[in-house]
């Protein structure tokens, strides 16, 4: 008897985005407070909770604190000696191009001839003769969880995964949401395919198919904080993870912006919990993993950031101040990576810049764009450009973006911290890896080769 392997078509990449503060109907709002120092958390939380300031969500670690509050209670962090900077929360969304599932009949023993990208780093799987990886190696996935059951993954999971969603969800919307630690559902996809490029060992491979995984889930259905994600990177460092993948990111700005009809905010608090996290994650040894964004910024250009600043944030014709930041990918210490499609050269949507440090196959949309959506399906060309990687429920979907890219850098990683005995040595294994990578003529930015990287 023979069964249906779902393989769903998808252009998606989490991209989280910045929002302007919502005011609450009973007049609140939710702020980011970095403290200065991580000692002051006990203290201010007893405090805050004497103004009635309610506490929403809590990083010990760097002194990052959610709170809800009205704005005159929140003035009363001005002039406090135990408070670095605040500011809004920022909300975390998804933006996702769909296209029609389609089935596949029968149960095929290899998709391996569907994926391009992982023939093109392994050298068409020679790199699987050198080295699969090994199961005393983690990778860790802050993103929106991991089918468990997945044929292609159930024995790469191992146990310490977590849930750092609280209960409601995102800003209490979510009621869905219990809270319950060991709640990895992935509701979107986007965390399992993810994870099947690191580590996928079925009808279809990933980098790394021996390697172990463990997943952070950051968000439920569609949104997020981005203190969720600063806690996932502490949590997988505090595991002992090696390799940290972030295939998600935001802008944010480096200092005070002029929001049209509102006041001068500023998101320098996640950005430097951001900073934190990442220096706590490389002093516990792993190593930060993240993808630029999609959106065909070049960074290298000002004005071309100018209009997207004020594009992106709905300034119209205010002026915006300060740098924009493609956070985490921009932070000092994690590995920046960019997406290339078949022809090797850069993505369509991908951003680049000098904050840039490695390219890898992501997919691309370019027959889609010389195509349109209809005959792009009809003719199944997303097969020749786009992403085919692990799904819920024990499918298989192709997606494209820098998302696609990322995790191949972190199964890369994964596979250099083994074969070079450089556990708890994060630095030596980025300095291997871009050692070990060569600049493109096609992106003139350096390239991952698998391959090339463990031979």
């Amino acid at each position: 008897m023979r069964k249906k392997d779902l393989i769903s078509l998808l252009f998606c990449s989490i991209l989280f985005l910045c929002m302007n503060a919502k005011v609450q109907a009973d007049g609140t709002s939710y702020y980011s407070v970095l403290l200065s120092n991580p000692e002051y958390t006990e203290e201010f939380l007893r405090e805050a909770q004497q103004h009635n300031m309610k506490i929403t969500y809590v990083v010990r670690e760097i002194g990052l604190i959610q709170i809800k509050a009205s704005e005159a209670e929140v003035q009363r962090l001005n002039g406090n000696k135990m408070v670095r900077t605040y500011n809004y929360s920022l909300k975390a969304s998804t933006s996702a191009f769909s296209a029609k599932q389609s089935d596949v009949v029968g149960a095929p023993s290899s998709l391996w001839d569907r994926q391009w990208d992982m023939k093109e780093i392994t050298n068409n799987g020679k790199s699987y003769t050198i080295s699969e990886g090994s199961k005393e190696v983690v990778v860790g996935i802050i993103d929106s969880g991991i089918d468990e059951d997945h044929p292609a993954l159930q024995n790469n999971i191992i146990k310490g995964s977590e849930n750092l969603v609280p209960q409601g969800g995102f800003r209490e919307t979510e009621q869905s949401e219990k809270g319950i630690i060991n709640n990895i559902e992935d509701l979107t996809g986007h965390g399992t395919h993810v994870a099947g490029q690191v580590a996928a060992n079925g009808v279809v491979r990933g980098v790394a198919p021996q390697t172990s995984l463990k997943s952070y889930r950051v968000f439920g259905t569609s949104s997020a904080e981005s203190i969720w994600i600063i806690k996932g990177i502490i949590e997988a460092a505090k595991d002992d993870v090696d390799v940290i993948n972030l295939s998600l990111g935001e802008y944010l700005t480096s200092e005070h912006m002029n929001e049209e009809g509102g006041s001068s905010k500023s998101q320098l608090a996640e950005i430097l919990a951001y900073e934190k996290a990442v220096m706590y994650a490389e002093g516990k040894g792993s190593v930060v993993v993240a993808s630029v964004g999609n959106d065909s910024v070049n960074f290298n250009n000002k004005n071309e950031v100018s209009s997207f600043m004020k594009s992106h944030f709905q300034l119209n014709d205010v002026k915006v101040k300060g740098h924009l930041l493609d956070v985490p990918a921009h932070i000092s210490g994690v590995v920046a990576v960019t997406s290339t499609g078949p022809a090797k050269d850069l993505s369509v949507f991908s951003n680049k810049g000098r904050y840039v440090d490695l390219s890898a196959p992501g997919g691309d949309i370019k027959l889609l764009q010389a195509y349109g959506v209809e005959q792009w399906r009809k003719m199944e060309l997303f097969t020749k450009e786009q992403v085919l990687s692990t799904s819920p429920k024990g499918g298989y979907i192709y997606m494209a973006g820098t998302s696609s890219a990322a995790p191949k850098v972190s199964g890369t990683l994964a596979l250099i911290i083994d074969q070079y005995n450089l556990k708890d040595n994060p630095k030596k294994a980025k300095q291997k890896l871009l050692q070990k990578s060569e600049r493109s003529e096609e992106t003139n930015i350096k390239a991952l080769n698998t391959y090339k990287a463990i031979k």
